[in-house]
């Protein structure tokens, strides 16, 4: 686990559970934002700059939504406009691949990092703008989430996700 600078997610019995030092142990409990333990996920890291315009009941209630209408073995997600892994880290306890999508290249190394920090091997994440990235792409995934800023995922992205014709899309 590296020490990170931010504010991290977790309830108290995943720290309980983390092998970390005092020192990191006591940072982490003082810079995180509370939230309950969801999707086999330990604890997610967002730096201070990240933009969180849920409380972490909000926040957790959305995760499981997301999780429940996956189901329990969705196969191959997509994760368009994934941010730090909010939802590609916990759909990586339950898909068989993640491939999160984001254009913000710090956003990804966050999510890189919240999938070590959760013992997460089967997601990858792409930094690019989403409408590009999915242009060319073959990927045939069982499940695609879609998180875009307020302004939507565009009509670009829109008829590319539905050319490939997931059986589950989450938006």
């Amino acid at each position: 686990v590296e020490e990170f600078e931010g504010h991290y997610l977790g309830c108290d019995e995943c720290f309980d559970e983390l092998q970390l030092s005092e020192r990191m142990r006591e940072d982490l409990r003082s810079s995180r934002l509370s939230w309950q333990h969801t999707g086999g996920v330990s604890v997610l890291q967002f730096k201070q700059s990240s933009t969180l315009t849920h409380s972490a009941q909000e926040l957790d209630e959305l995760r499981k939504e997301v999780l429940e209408q996956a189901g329990p073995n969705p196969g191959n997600v997509l994760d368009l406009f994934c941010g730090a892994g909010f939802f590609s880290v916990p759909l990586a306890t339950v898909g068989r691949q993640v491939i999160g999508v984001e254009s913000s290249r710090g956003a990804v190394i966050e999510a890189d990092r919240n999938a070590r920090l959760n013992g997460v091997m089967n997601v990858d994440f792409t930094v690019g703008k989403v409408e590009d990235v999915i242009r060319e792409s073959d990927a045939q995934p069982g499940l695609i989430v879609l998180d875009p800023p307020r302004a939507g995922a565009g009509t670009a992205v829109a008829a590319r996700v539905a050319e490939m014709n997931a059986p589950v899309v989450i938006y």
